[in-house]
């Protein structure tokens, strides 16, 4: 299937505009149309910077430099307190080019997301990589998927990308534990869209995620959020995928994932307390309306379903926010006019370290509607319950 799946792209390429070979987009000292692999976005008093670290289709980085920019960015944000860090993974037919809707998108979600942190610095780490190979109308482009597939489990599983998320993760909670004496902390977010969902999926194991599973499931000791929110959006995934790592993860007992902001005395006199209640590892949320992976996907995996497709995998839902049982809600969040919650489903128990729901076609419309405003209301409210945005303590 494979080999027959890059003859055909090879064949389209040559009839279509062409393919898009593997290159570099960001460059330390841009010259001749390069673009900056750290770029400065800074604007109206809020402090916000991206770097982009670029890999190669058979899963090595293009330049050290790049990730050793990225961390002294995030040092350099943290001199003076602490900073919220947002580390994205594009899904495919996209790449690290400022040309890009995609890119152009992410700034404005890092921009937005400053505006609401404010006066914490905001980074951007974008993780970029070949998702497009293949410039051609998009029924023509599905021939790719195959190819694109194997490559983003590919780089997701190298050292390279493995080492650079530890790395990254190393720099953003750096003196957390002061930080938090002083009534705030650093916050670190993951996202992966499509594809990119695959890519940090298959780093999961040698992460601090894939830690923390082991210790869930092997030691059944409560352990504490790595990732303050890790979050797959439509993700092009199957659900034989998570059933395993649910396996990997599984809490032996009453272990359960701690809130980042858990603290032993409030939750000793509280345990009822939102920070007392089990927390995720990680999060992976579907459109209703995202054909792309719920039908499409399907037809090319051969009956594979991604997780929120798949109604057995499903542990939470949206409801009308007047509808939410309390003892089930997780959280609430304004959008497309109304009040909705997210509640457990009850299909897992509530320590249950891996969240996955449906939203309705209203929040987002399709495979890539992953930036408008409701997606991003949803997304912010679930940095509230997390505690690093002013106010929500």
């Amino acid at each position: 299937m494979k080999r027959c799946t890059t003859t055909l792209s090879i064949l389209l390429c040559l009839l279509a505009t062409g393919c898009v070979r593997m290159q570099r987009y960001r460059f330390p000292n841009p010259a001749n149309g390069q673009q900056p692999q750290v770029e400065d976005l800074s604007s109206g008093g809020q402090n916000v910077s991206v770097a982009y670290v670029e890999y190669k289709d058979d899963g090595t980085r293009w330049d050290e430099g790049q990730i050793q920019d990225a961390v002294k960015m995030i040092e350099a944000s943290k001199k003076n307190g602490p900073a919220l860090t947002f580390l994205y993974v594009h899904g495919w037919k996209h790449n690290a080019s400022g040309k890009t809707d995609d890119v152009r998108k992410f700034k404005g979600a890092l921009a937005a997301l400053a505006k609401q942190t404010s006066p914490y610095p905001v980074n951007g780490i974008y993780i970029g990589w070949r998702g497009r190979t293949l410039n051609a109308p998009g029924a023509v482009s599905w021939v790719t998927f195959w190819d694109r597939n194997g490559t983003a489990r590919r780089i997701g599983a190298h050292n390279s990308l493995t080492n650079d998320l530890n790395k990254i993760y190393s720099a953003a909670v750096y003196n957390r534990a002061s930080e938090e004496k002083n009534g705030a902390r650093s916050f670190v977010a993951y996202m992966g869209h499509s594809f990119g969902s695959r890519v940090l999926e298959a780093a999961a194991d040698n992460s601090a995620i894939g830690k923390a599973c082991k210790s869930l499931h092997e030691a059944g000791e409560p352990v504490g959020a790595p990732i303050d929110l890790t979050l797959f959006l439509n993700a092009a995934s199957s659900s034989q995928i998570f059933r395993q790592m649910n396996k990997l993860c599984e809490p032996k007992g009453d272990a359960y994932v701690r809130h980042p902001l858990h603290d032993k005395e409030l939750c000793e006199k509280d345990p009822k307390h939102r920070y007392c209640q089990p927390y995720s590892l990680f999060t992976a949320v579907s459109s209703k309306t995202d054909w792309a992976t719920r039908l499409v996907y399907r037809i090319a995996r051969f009956g594979l379903t991604p997780p929120a497709h798949n109604a057995a995998l499903r542990t939470h839902e949206q409801v009308d926010a007047k509808d939410a049982d309390p003892a089930r809600k997780t959280f609430e969040f304004k959008a497309d006019g109304s009040d909705w919650a997210i509640q457990r489903s009850g299909r897992k128990p509530p320590n249950h370290p891996i969240w996955i729901w449906q939203v309705e076609k209203e929040i987002m419309a399709n495979h890539g509607d992953i930036w408008n405003p409701d997606v991003f209301a949803m997304f912010f409210a679930m940095l509230q319950d997390s505690g690093m945005i002013a106010g929500a303590r």
